[in-house]
């Protein structure tokens, strides 16, 4: 397997070093934190506040813990990068942190996953395609292994399929409600000692994936408890308006906070908020507006 790995990495190696510039820097573009770390995020809040309330619950635990979990793995195994392991390989880019599994194919596919189990049809299968091609295009710039790309992407379907079987049983009764917030609590709370225990330069992406599925997980239970959200009736295109709207706050806490604190301290406060706003503040906002507030 290792062999295979390699080779496919110098075949693609090949291919990019015959490609025309363009062809480059459009995988480039795919492997960026704009389209792999915070499209998903658009696109998951809007089915979150607009489609299915519980498919975007599960799809932002989904999202928030998968990555965490991911880039706790990369500290564990510290599976060395493909031009480390052969001198033929000569990556297009810089890649900071261990390379199994794979961030990218974690993020993507538990991000756009998760959004295409809510869409139908072209939309569906375009959600299903693009994590694919940002898996290739790993590759193609030479950053990661076919097999690190796999792990990540088992790693993030896991997450999809037991976050909404943990979700459909919450959904069923309020006690299965409290039970699911004290198993996600005690699952981010073994996370994070896990973390303290094995990782001795703590990766921001970890402290803000970690606290960002914390703020879900308390701002999930306060919806449940103070709001009982549902999705207003707004018509489509008011709803992608509303959706970049309710994202505007948290860019500048995403951009503010860590220039403060500090990346770590900066981005795990950062992430809380984004976690708490996502699942409850902004929803209630969005109730207020539509007249859809239920008080509980």
């Amino acid at each position: 397997m290792a062999e295979f790995d390699i080779q496919a990495v110098l075949w693609f190696q090949d291919v990019r070093e015959a490609s025309p510039d363009f062809v480059t820097d459009l995988f480039e573009f795919l492997s960026s934190d704009y389209v792999y770390l915070f499209l998903p995020v658009l696109i998951l809040a809007y089915v979150l506040w607009f489609g299915d309330k519980r498919i975007g619950q599960a799809g932002g635990l989904t999202y928030s813990m998968a990555i965490a979990t991911c880039y706790l793995l990369k500290d564990i195994i510290k599976c060395p990068r493909p031009w480390r392991e052969d001198p033929d390989v000569h990556p297009h880019g810089h890649a900071g942190s261990y390379a199994s599994p794979s961030g990218h194919a974690t993020a993507s596919v538990a991000g756009f996953g998760s959004s295409a189990v809510y869409f139908k049809g072209a939309v569906r299968a375009s959600l299903i395609v693009l994590p694919i091609l940002i898996m290739v295009s790993r590759i193609y710039l030479g950053m990661h292994t076919p097999s690190q790309l796999v792990f990540g992407a088992l790693l993030a379907i896991a997450f999809i399929v037991i976050n909404n079987l943990i979700i459909r049983w919450a959904d069923r009764s309020d006690r299965n409600f409290t039970l699911s917030t004290m198993l996600y609590l005690m699952a981010l709370f073994v996370l994070v000692l896990l973390a303290a225990e094995h990782t001795h330069n703590l990766h921001w992406k970890f402290a803000l994936a970690a606290s960002m599925g914390l703020g879900m997980v308390i701002g999930r239970h306060a919806d449940h408890l103070y709001l009982r959200y549902s999705v207003p009736d707004i018509r489509s295109p008011m709803r992608a308006v509303l959706t970049v709207i309710g994202l505007v706050p948290l860019v500048p806490v995403l951009l503010l906070l860590p220039e403060l604190f500090g990346k770590l301290v900066g981005y795990a406060i950062a992430g809380a908020f984004t976690g708490v706003w996502m699942f409850y503040l902004y929803p209630y906002v969005l109730s207020r507006y539509s007249g859809h507030h239920d008080c509980v």
